[in-house]
């Protein structure tokens, strides 16, 4: 099992991702039974036998993230996505080599209470006093993403609707 560890905003790989492998789907609290750290680029690998795994991505300024994995005798890629911590919200979409190409969709009210639509074609939109209200921070073209959308300072009295759409 190999892949890279990814910052959701940037689409980049993090240097220094704690990569904890767990036996079992939905395993975040048993036993560690290997570990490795990502390379400068985000790189990991492991040698697993074969079998159904939970990855754990950890690294101190991003929020912890499992993802499931099945090793068997062909080689996998498994990505891990991680999202800086902060008090922004965040949505992360990833997804494998098929589709090509899906598109996040983020709808909301701005601060006058007009309606704005976050996608490809309308990565950033800001209140009357040009701060970033939401971003379209990643827009991943080529399969497995990030695609992610980050919205600054949610609002609690409204309502925002997020959609993925397969562009493919």
């Amino acid at each position: 099992v190999a892949g890279v560890a990814k910052n959701a905003t940037t689409g980049l790989g993090i240097e220094g991702v704690t990569v904890n492998v767990r036996a079992n789907w939905n395993n975040q609290s048993g036993d560690v039974i290997a570990t490795t750290t990502t390379d400068a680029d985000g790189n990991y690998s492991f040698s697993l036998e074969r079998g159904y795994y939970t990855l754990e991505f950890a690294r101190d300024g991003f929020v912890s993230t499992f993802v499931n994995v099945a090793s068997s005798n062909a080689i996998g890629a498994c990505e891990g996505v991680l999202s800086p911590t902060s008090t922004e919200f965040r949505i992360v979409l990833t997804w494998g080599e098929t589709p090509r190409d899906l598109d996040s969709h983020l709808v909301g009210l701005d601060d006058a209470n007009s309606v704005f639509h976050i996608a490809y074609y309308n990565k950033v939109e800001r209140d009357t006093d040009g701060n970033v209200i939401a971003s379209l921070d990643v827009d991943d073209v080529s399969s497995y993403g990030p695609e992610t959308v980050t919205i600054v300072n949610a609002r609690t009295d409204a309502t925002y609707y997020y959609s993925v759409k397969d562009f493919t």
